[in-house]
C-alpha cells in the first residue's frame, strides 16, 4: 500500500466541534466577557447563532483551531487577560489623591 492515501478507505474525519465562550475563555486565559467582546468586534473568528424570538440575544460558538490561528497571526499581546491589563493607579510624587489643584 505504499503511496496510497487514506481517501476511499472508509475513514471519515470528524468535524471539529463548536465550543462556547467559556471554553474559549479558558483556552485563551481571559474572561468570558472579553471573549464575547472580541467576537463582536471581529477580533476572533466566531459563529453567531441567532435566537428564535423577538429580542433574543445572539449566542456565539467558536472553533478552537480558528481561534488559535487568529491568536498566532495577531500575536498574543492582543489577547492578554483583563487581570494583567488593569494597572494600579499610582499617585504622582508630591501630590495627594483627591486633592483639588
Amino acid at each position: 500500500m505504499a503511496g496510497k492515501n487514506s481517501v476511499g478507505l472508509g475513514v471519515q474525519a470528524q468535524p471539529e466541534p463548536f465550543v462556547d465562550a467559556d471554553a474559549v475563555a479558558s483556552f485563551l486565559s481571559v474572561e468570558r466577557r472579553q471573549v464575547l467582546q472580541m467576537a463582536r468586534r471581529g477580533s476572533i473568528p466566531a459563529h453567531p447563532l441567532i435566537g428564535q424570538g423577538k429580542g433574543t440575544r445572539c449566542m456565539w460558538r467558536f472553533r478552537l483551531s480558528e481561534v488559535a490561528d487568529a491568536v498566532s497571526q495577531t500575536g498574543e499581546s492582543g489577547f492578554t487577560s483583563l487581570a494583567t491589563r488593569s494597572k494600579k493607579v499610582e499617585a504622582v510624587p508630591g501630590s495627594k489623591i483627591g486633592e483639588k489643584q
